[in-house]
């Protein structure tokens, strides 16, 4: 022990001071790695990202890669359009003739969806804003998700759901309308219903559920899956843009759907 009371090995000579400590780092926050959804508890079969795998000609895109488990790229109908949101790409469907395409495959019941995106313009009475649909057309076990509207007492509500087979209708927009704002969506349909969860932003909401309110009916295997509504339901003023989205084969935990949340708020600036 030198008279300065810093044990030898533990400094070095300095022409200012003679000896300075080597200091060990302390009180330093954890090192936190890159979020990664591939190593959740339930593979991430798909994942678009705006700022990353997104091939374009000016503002048109032209395809985008899944960074998934699934792999692959998703192509475009129509000439879709990117914008910038938070710095970064988006994509926007300004009808439902425009949307992307890709392959899905679920091999379970239960899944999670995460997305980040809005709706341009939303008109209450009974019409679907879907943002994710399986095989082109509304029919019996195709998973759709998506916002739909409806008169009283459901003025605006999630849904995920199997056509008239399964479905859920979540309550918490009545007021104000969903148009024009980014929105941060989780949603996770679990094998038990008291599992099933909903976040917008961040922020559980409440599940009014119908029918058989617990994942089953839906489709599993390969099946080509739409971003954007591609349904001849939809209304008029069909308009989205979707800066991100993230499908699970399986049920998040809450603790992982507070994780994912927390990196596409950050990530995107929603409130």
């Amino acid at each position: 022990m030198s008279n300065f009371g810093i044990p030898r090995g533990a400094r070095h000579h300095n022409t200012l001071n003679g000896i300075v400590p080597i200091l060990k780092a302390k009180n330093l926050p954890p090192f936190t790695p890159p979020f990664n959804p591939l190593i959740l508890s339930v593979p991430c079969v798909t994942w678009f990202k705006g700022d990353a795998g997104l091939t374009k000609a000016g503002t048109t895109p032209i395809s985008w890669v899944n960074y998934g488990t699934n792999g692959g790229t998703a192509s475009f109908s129509n000439p879709c359009i990117v914008v910038q949101i938070n710095g970064m790409d988006a994509v926007r469907m300004p009808d439902d003739q425009h949307y992307a395409q890709f392959t899905l495959n679920m091999t379970s019941q239960p899944r999670s969806c995460f997305a980040v995106f809005k709706f341009a313009n939303v008109t209450v009475g009974f019409a679907p804003y879907t943002f994710l649909s399986q095989e082109h057309e509304t029919r019996a076990k195709d998973w759709q998700v998506g916002l739909y509207t409806n008169f009283s007492p459901f003025s605006y509500s999630w849904m995920s759901y199997s056509y008239a087979n399964s479905f859920m209708v979540m309550a918490g927009f009545n007021t104000p309308s969903p148009a024009g704002t980014l929105y941060t969506m989780g949603l996770t349909n679990a094998s038990s219903s008291s599992n099933n969860l909903l976040t917008i932003n961040g922020v559980p909401q409440s599940l009014n559920q119908f029918n058989l309110p617990n994942a089953t009916s839906y489709l599993t295997g390969s099946y080509t899956t739409y971003l954007g509504s591609s349904l001849t339901t939809s209304p008029s003023n069909y308009d989205m843009t979707i800066a991100e989205i993230l499908i699970f084969d399986g049920a998040v935990t809450s603790a992982e759907s507070a994780t994912i949340t927390s990196y596409l708020r950050t990530k995107w600036g929603t409130a």
